[in-house]
């Protein structure tokens, strides 16, 4: 095993043999360089519509206003894991996960699953950055991946970003948000996903145009950092079910939180998973 660490957002041989069938080459270089990036027709058309159905039916049982969602303006649902099929599989995709290993590693975890359903009228959310428990490093901590279930327009409020904030490495001041401009909009059809690293600068335009945008957000981070979400109620059973991939997204096979539990043995298997998954 190496004990070194790879230069910051390098592309391994590795992962660059997953890479080139998929045809996101240009997607890492983009984000390595100005912090976003769109990847189009990465999910069916007809998939996409049950998983809204999923993120709409959720959001109306949480009735949940997160993701800066005021009252009136939209519903938002989280630990959407194990509620639908639908969110297993989403996760599962193999350009999200190719993206994932470059942008947080080895045996990523899952951070976060949750739902955004905005109305016609809602207002703008402020700028910020994903990263705000994490100080600055050159290894990108986590990243968001927002996975378009209705088409984005400039009128339906989609995400907006700014480009090379990500290597700024803090949270936009108040001076900032005068000087950045509106920035880019993540336009994209149905089944296409934006992403940015956990300290790219980014919010999103308001929305004018009638009916629901839909989206499901999916947040991962490097296996060395806690996750917004605990999904240890899932089971054997539930992961059984499904690819090794989801154990490991759910840090199953991490080494954390297992040290010294069988009478003080260390399971050696996965301690050295865990730090060599912590180096690639």
């Amino acid at each position: 095993m190496s004990f070194d660490y790879p230069v910051p957002w390098s592309v391994s041989q590795n992962l660059a043999a997953k890479i080139e069938p998929l045809g996101l080459g240009a997607q890492l270089a983009q984000l390595r360089d100005d912090g976003y990036c769109l990847v189009d027709d990465a999910y069916d058309a007809a998939f996409c519509q049950r998983l809204r159905e999923a993120v709409i039916s959720e959001a109306a049982r949480q009735n949940g206003h997160y993701f800066d969602i005021k009252e009136g303006e939209g519903l938002s649902a989280y630990h959407l894991l194990g509620r639908d099929d639908a969110f297993a599989e989403a996760l599962l995709n193999p350009k999200l996960i190719a993206i994932a290993e470059y942008l947080c590693g080895g045996d990523f975890q899952l951070s976060q699953l949750s739902g955004s359903v905005r109305f016609e009228g809602a207002t703008a959310m402020a700028l910020h950055i994903d990263a705000q428990w994490v100080p600055p490093t050159d290894y990108n901590p986590m990243f968001t991946a927002c996975l378009a279930l209705d088409d984005l327009t400039l009128e339906s409020g989609p995400t907006r970003v700014i480009p090379g904030t990500h290597r700024l490495m803090r949270n936009p001041e108040a001076k900032d948000v005068d000087e950045c401009g509106s920035g880019v909009p993540m336009i994209g059809k149905v089944g296409s996903f934006s992403v940015w690293p956990g300290f790219t600068w980014h919010a999103n335009f308001p929305r004018t145009q009638p009916g629901k945008r839909v989206m499901l957000h999916m947040t991962f981070c490097r296996v060395a950092y806690r996750p917004v979400e605990d999904y240890s109620h899932l089971d054997a059973d539930f992961l059984s079910r499904w690819p090794a991939q989801l154990a490991t997204m759910l840090g199953r096979d991490s080494w954390f939180g297992i040290a010294g539990r069988d009478e003080g043995r260390c399971v050696m298997q996965n301690y050295m998973r865990t730090w060599e998954a912590a180096r690639q």
